[in-house]
């Protein structure tokens, strides 16, 4: 299988042909990885329920869809935690042999330019990370976001499984301007 190098990525929004490569991408990455339960990425990581949310990225490689991640607005009903002047980004995944290949940082950054420009205008991203995904905590940082400890929440189970916590992140734009004036 082809690896994905940094010159070779291409992010694009999903077509309707991408959907099954991308809801095969979401299960291996989250249930398959014990991030969430097999049931509830089944219910969750449909072309129905996705699509009808924000704008699902994907990185492509010549091999195929490498990676993908959903950007929202507040009024889309996947929103977590998206404010007024915010939008947020959810299920970043990355194909597994593509991980360590910037892939995670181009749909981010792709995320950082769309919600900053017309016609979303944000003033900030937000992202919520579960506490286990080291990796990706130090690309947002990386990139520029910083941990807003106050914004921390839990999810209740809804299948009787353990409360999940979830770790805010936000990448301020005004802040950004601010370093770039410097």
């Amino acid at each position: 299988m082809g690896h994905a190098n940094a010159s070779s990525i291409r992010i694009r929004p999903c077509q309707p042909d991408d959907w099954g490569p991308v809801s095969d991408l979401l299960h291996k990455v989250f249930a398959g990885e014990g991030y969430t339960s097999p049931e509830q990425a089944a219910k969750a990581y449909t072309q129905q329920n996705l699509s009808a949310n924000g704008v699902m990225l994907v990185a492509e490689d010549p091999t195929g869809i490498v990676g993908s991640v959903l950007l929202l607005s507040p009024e889309d009903t996947l929103a977590q935690l998206a404010g007024a002047d915010e939008m947020e980004f959810r299920l970043l995944a990355v194909a597994p042999h593509c991980r360590g290949k910037r892939v995670g940082a181009h749909l981010v950054q792709a995320c950082i330019d769309r919600a900053s420009a017309p016609p979303m205008r944000a003033r900030r991203l937000v992202i919520c990370t579960q506490p286990s995904m080291h990796a990706a905590q130090r690309l947002y940082e990386q990139l520029g976001f910083v941990r807003v400890p106050h914004r921390d929440f839990s999810l209740a189970s809804t299948d009787g499984s353990p409360t999940q916590d979830r770790l805010v992140f936000t990448y301020s734009y005004l802040v950004a301007e601010q370093h770039r004036d410097r």
